[in-house]
């Protein structure tokens, strides 16, 4: 009999070429319960480089608190503990409620299962036993993302309101990939409704899973001569991993950028990614008598 453990975890971050500064955060931990929090703070509004890291660790303070209880936290829970403390904390700072504009996705273990809770858009990569890959991206219309912020301005609300109910009530996109390779995939396109502003992935068994990674929307900004990259062979090469020892993550996408950058191929957004290593735990092998 065996069973399967997270033994690692790891991220990366770099500042997109058309960018001063970077606005994606990413934060990670083994305790009490392997954890990967990325935030992505609007370009479009001030001061997000600072609120997305503070709400990106107002989040930790809540889930990893959460984590030693018996039971989940919800994903209304966690995002709305979380952003109220934020706005404590950047009313301290004289920051205003826009600097905390930023997508949050949370990727955490509970009680053997990995959960993922979306609050806005992002992806979602796994790869499985054998060597292929799934990828889940959340992409919403107008480019324009839910923020758990909305929550603490009744116009903002109303008026992102109003902005997604509008053609046909269809307010996001969930392309789900499926494949071996970069170039040999299938891809399948659904559109959610209004009532799915806050999308997550939840309960994912680890029996056949080496690598599952979140990543900002970052990785979809590869061009070259006007041509944008996939991003799920982008993803392809940031887990494919020679080594998962250490900064397993961090080595595999600076390699992975410097083969596009060789290519011709730059990346105009910030991009941050993280990942699990899933492997067998051999402290639950019994072997046969």
């Amino acid at each position: 009999m065996s069973s399967r453990k997270i033994e690692n975890v790891d991220t990366f971050l770099i500042i997109g070429d058309s960018h001063h500064i970077c606005e994606d955060y990413i934060i990670s931990g083994m305790y009490p319960s392997p954890y990967i929090i990325l935030g992505d703070g609007c370009s479009s509004s001030k001061n997000t480089d600072v609120g997305s890291r503070i709400l990106v660790h107002c989040v930790k303070n809540i889930l990893t608190t959460s984590l030693s209880f018996d039971s989940l936290i919800s994903k209304e829970d966690l995002g709305y503990k979380a952003i109220d403390l934020a706005r404590d904390i950047i009313n301290k700072f004289d920051l205003n409620l826009n600097s905390l504009d930023s997508t949050i996705i949370v990727m955490f273990e509970f009680k053997g299962n990995i959960y993922t809770y979306f609050y806005g858009d992002g992806h979602l990569f796994l790869r499985h036993k054998g060597g292929s890959f799934t990828s889940h991206a959340f992409q919403y219309k107008h480019n324009a993302p839910y923020y758990l912020s909305y929550n603490l301005d009744l116009k903002r609300m109303t008026d992102y309101q109003l902005l997604m109910s509008e053609e046909y009530n269809k307010s996001f996109t969930h392309t789900v990939i499926e494949g071996c390779n970069s170039n040999d995939f299938i891809e399948n396109n659904y559109y959610e409704n209004y009532n799915s502003l806050m999308p997550f992935i939840i309960n994912i068994e680890k029996s056949d899973i080496e690598y599952i990674g979140i990543a900002s929307d970052g990785v979809e900004s590869f061009c070259k001569n006007g041509d944008k990259k996939n991003a799920h062979s982008i993803l392809t090469e940031f887990v494919a991993f020679k080594n998962v020892k250490g900064e397993f993550v961090k080595r595999r996408c600076k390699k992975a950028i410097k083969s596009e950058i060789k290519d011709g191929w730059k990346h105009y957004d910030d991009i941050s990614f993280g990942a699990f290593v899933i492997g067998e735990d051999k402290r639950c092998q019994v072997e046969n008598i």
